[in-house]
């Protein structure tokens, strides 16, 4: 029995090491990349973006989920784009707050789409 599924598992193990598993690019493990977490972000942002959009009446609670991350960045590998995370950092707390106030108000929408500006500046 065990002969059926060691062939498969030994192909596996050899192409895992092969691709370089948990590494991006460069041989940097994905972790300490840049580019990843960049792409990461991005993706946050946009995720949060597009469930503000479907209930703007979340807003305030997932903009201080996404700002939990955000304030991670000084720990984060940001390579050249240091200044652009402080920026959404900043834009988030200030959601935060105009959010509870009013999720629809003018304020609360010019700062999404201030936060999808910056999102659309990071690379991924």
């Amino acid at each position: 029995m065990a002969g059926k599924w060691f062939g498969p598992v030994v192909v596996g193990l050899v192409f895992a090491g092969l691709v370089g598993c948990g590494k991006g690019t460069n041989g940097i493990p994905d972790s300490e990349n840049p580019a990843v977490y960049a792409k990461t972000i991005k993706q946050k942002v946009k995720d949060f973006l597009a469930d503000v959009r479907a209930n703007p009446r979340s807003t305030s609670n997932n903009a201080a989920i996404l700002l939990e991350t955000l304030e991670a960045h000084p720990n984060a590998p940001v390579g050249e784009h240091k200044q652009k995370y402080e920026a959404l950092t900043e834009k988030c707390k200030a959601l935060v707050d105009a959010a509870k106030k009013s999720p629809t108000s003018a304020d609360t929408k010019k700062l999404l789409q201030d936060m999808g500006a910056l999102a659309d500046q990071l690379p991924g």
